[in-house]
């Protein structure tokens, strides 16, 4: 008997081994980002099962943009032995509704093939995109402070509906999932593994030995002022309920 729902506490090992054998990851490691992330709750982990068996799961986080809430999806999986059966595409479109008549009508995911999403109505909104950066002369950096981020951060947001809003919990989740934002020219930016993920007011030369890319939408592109000249694309941004593309950046990735 096939049946889709949120999965109990006892069912979560289960689960992260179906995680873990999609995405190769190390089961220790996935366990303690699994239990440990700011958005954790077991009614955000959705499965499909087929009697007592996990076949499919995907995970979600409340996103919301200035005219309404919605959903972020991650983690899509099957097990192999049922893979190309369409047992994701069955999960996304109960989970999707289910968010839907909830209040939550808009969903967006992070996709490498869109196949599989376009199945089950996404659409490709936005690539994310890779794109080597001219650097500055490099100087000692100076942390800004999160509160001062907020700030910037609150007011850039405030001005276009198109812009991923942050409540107090996807705050949480930016401080676990990123680090230390440094000052620059009366705003900031925030990068890792040689990887520039946020930038604001507008891009200008980074003060940075590395060599670092510009890792983010084609909107933020736009928006900040990055020239995408014959960029690698990592990432299709994908959504259904969206009538315009949405603003976000690879800081808020979920």
């Amino acid at each position: 008997m096939t049946e889709i729902r949120t999965i109990r506490q006892d069912e979560c090992e289960q689960y992260l081994s179906v995680l873990c054998d999609a995405f190769a990851l190390d089961q220790g490691r996935a366990r303690t980002a699994f239990f440990g992330e700011p958005y954790f709750a077991l009614d955000r982990k959705w499965a499909l099962f087929d009697g007592p068996q996990i076949k499919s799961i995907l995970s979600v986080v409340p996103v919301e943009f200035g005219d309404g809430k919605g959903i972020g999806i991650a983690g899509v999986a099957t097990v192999d032995e049922v893979r190309q059966k369409g047992l994701a595409t069955d999960l996304l479109l109960f989970v999707v509704k289910h968010y839907s008549d909830n209040n939550a009508p808009k969903a967006l995911l992070f996709a490498r093939d869109s196949a599989l999403y376009e199945r089950a109505g996404f659409s490709e909104l936005d690539k994310v995109y890779v794109q080597p950066l001219a650097l500055g002369r490099p100087s000692q950096p100076s942390n800004l402070d999160k509160e001062a981020v907020m700030r910037f951060y609150t007011d850039w947001s405030a001005a276009d509906s198109r812009r991923l809003r942050r409540d107090e919990a996807r705050w949480a989740y930016w401080s676990w999932t990123f680090r230390s934002p440094i000052a620059l020219n009366g705003g900031y930016f925030c990068y890792e593994s040689g990887r520039l993920r946020e930038m604001l007011p507008t891009y200008s030369r980074l003060p940075v030995a590395e060599p670092t890319d510009f890792y983010g939408t084609g909107a933020i592109a736009k928006e900040i002022g990055v020239e995408l000249n014959n960029p690698t694309v990592d990432l299709l941004l994908m959504g259904k309920g969206f009538d315009y593309v949405p603003q976000m950046f690879m800081t808020d990735q979920f």
